[in-house]
Formats: C-alpha cells, structure tokens, sequence
C-alpha cells in the first residue's frame, strides 16, 4: 500500500471521526442547554428510509445507508480536514 493511499485512508477516517464526534457534542449540548437546541433540532437524515432487499432464494442481501447530519457534523468533519491538513 502506498503512503498516498495511506494519507487518504487517514483523511477518510478523521473526517468520520469528526463527524461522530460532532453529532454526539451538537446532540449532547442542544439536550443539556435549551439556548443550544438548534444544535440538535436541525438535523437531516439523508439516505434510504426503507432498506434495499436483494433476494434470489439462496442468498439474500439487505442494502441500507442513512446518514444523520446536523450542523455540528458539518462543522466535526471541517475540522478533521484542518486537523489532517496541520498533521
């Protein structure tokens, strides 16, 4: 594996991780604070609401991706690029 696939597979993961990290804060913070409850409110899940079903009597597969964004992911996931950028 080279150091470029290297140094993108890292980006992809802080990218994730800030966004994991920004969506439990932005949750936690607009449930404690009501002044913060934007933070929490105005969230959108993006992706499938029923899963995918692929099915052919032997072998079935269930296909389903939904993200749940709010505007502290966004703002997790900017700065795990700044981190990833400085690193």
């Amino acid at each position: 594996m080279s150091s470029r696939s290297k140094n993108i597979l890292f980006l992809i993961f802080l990218v994730l991780l800030g966004g994991v990290a920004g969506t439990l804060v932005g949750d936690m913070l607009g449930s404690k604070f009501d002044s913060l409850n934007f933070l929490k409110d105005y969230s959108y899940n993006l992706g499938l609401t029923t899963p995918l079903v692929f099915d052919v009597k032997v072998l079935k597969i269930t296909f389903g991706v939904s993200i749940y964004c709010n505007i502290m992911t966004v703002i997790g996931m900017i700065l795990g690029v700044v981190v990833y950028r400085n690193y």
